[in-house]
């Protein structure tokens, strides 16, 4: 895909070859970022977001940025295009090496304006701190020793994807004086790294001293990703042979992501537009549908073996759950009677499994999945505070 040359953000996005594991965030040694630069940035992204606001082409806006050289998914743009929930490298929609003397790699994005928007914001922040705190340019040095002037400053790092997924990760185990992940898996790399799984809120747990009345045996809600429909219609499939009452919602947030991942994955190749929505639940609508379901279905990322909010906001809503994450066999609150693992290659419901009723676990491993547990572990001194596993019982 190309664009016109006038609508693309340039810029030199640089990074420094990694050694076998990623230091502290910096700039490569040498280099340096100068406020004329991020100023250009900005007014890149004006002008883009106001060309874009004016064609009824696209919801959306399609921008391309150019890397000096081959870009590894781990090296793209993190702090642009992107927020805390969405990926820069989830919205790529095109790439292709250009034709000049110097070959540069060109990745083209489709974003909503709200991440434009937030992208301008960041960047008037750092443009704001660089001028009155940095007299307009910041080095590798400076940034090296901003902790060791400070050194009363705690810096906590959680990360709810696993690093295996993200590999930009370990660049915050070297300056973080705490390390979470909530993938078991990744304290293997690192003896920095403590596990701490996920929580749920009071929201979830307000659930599960509400008496509703049931509307669906089985439910699924969650953004349309990897094999999670062809699973779920696996699923929907023998719900309809065994007469059980579902509800299933598939997100995606853009019509124009949803044709391009159509295009060229695999994966979304046979996925009916029709089953797809592209105007996400409201929070309260999400809570309702769950008050109003038996079972609720959980499918991972298939490269992660952390548990997902979801299963976790099921837990504290005392909600019998469907997983494919077959590593909820190691947790303390893992019961039968409460959690089928399915296989999700060959996913099969179990008739009894509906039949039973939820069963009641110790309130003391209920509560330790609490926002305020979590909170408790994240800020508290003392190392000796973790979440354990149960391994085979353990």
């Amino acid at each position: 895909m190309t664009l016109n040359n006038l609508l693309q953000l340039k810029g030199r996005f640089e990074q420094a070859s990694s050694p076998n594991r990623p230091g502290s965030p910096n700039l490569p040694a040498g280099k340096s970022v100068e406020v004329s630069r991020l100023e250009n940035l900005l007014t890149n992204l004006n002008e883009l977001q106001r060309y874009w606001q004016n064609q009824n082409l696209l919801p959306g806006a399609l921008i391309t940025a150019h890397y000096n050289k081959i870009a590894a998914k781990s090296n793209r743009l993190q702090a642009l295009l992107g927020n805390s929930s969405t990926s820069p490298n989830s919205s790529i929609v095109g790439a292709k090496f250009s034709s000049d003397a110097s070959p540069k790699h060109i990745i083209t994005h489709y974003v909503s304006h709200a991440i434009i928007n937030e992208s301008i914001n960041r960047l008037r922040n750092c443009i704001n701190i660089l001028n009155s705190q940095f007299n307009g340019e910041i080095d590798h040095e400076t940034i090296k020793q901003i902790k060791s002037i400070h050194k009363n400053i705690k810096i906590i790092s959680y990360f709810w994807d696993s690093i295996k997924n993200k590999k930009t990760a370990l660049e915050y185990l070297n300056i973080s004086d705490k390390y979470f992940s909530f993938d078991s898996n990744d304290i293997k790399i690192d003896k920095k790294i403590q596990f701490l799984p996920l929580f749920y809120i009071k929201d979830y747990e307000n659930i599960s001293k509400i008496r509703e009345d049931i509307l669906y045996d089985i439910c699924f809600i969650g953004t349309v990703h990897s094999d999670r429909y062809k699973i779920i219609k696996k699923i929907k499939k023998q719900a309809k042979e065994l007469d059980l009452k579902t509800y299933f919602y598939f997100y995606s947030p853009s019509k124009i992501l949803f044709f391009f991942q159509k295009l060229f994955k695999k994966d979304f190749k046979y996925i009916k537009w029709k089953d797809v929505s592209f105007k996400s639940l409201s929070k309260s609508d999400v809570i309702d549908i769950i008050k109003q379901s038996k079972t609720i279905i959980d499918i991972q990322h298939p490269f992660q073996t952390g548990l997902t909010m979801r299963t976790i906001e099921m837990f504290g809503a005392k909600k019998k759950l469907f997983t494919t994450n077959k590593d909820i066999e190691n947790y303390d609150f893992y019961n039968r009677s409460n959690i089928f693992i399915i296989n999700r290659n060959d996913p099969k419901l179990d008739f009894d499994f509906f039949k039973k009723d939820y069963e009641e676990i110790d309130k003391t491993i209920y509560e330790k999945y609490s926002l305020n547990s979590w909170l408790k572990i994240i800020f508290k001194d003392n190392k000796e505070e973790k979440i354990k596993l149960t391994i085979n019982g353990e």
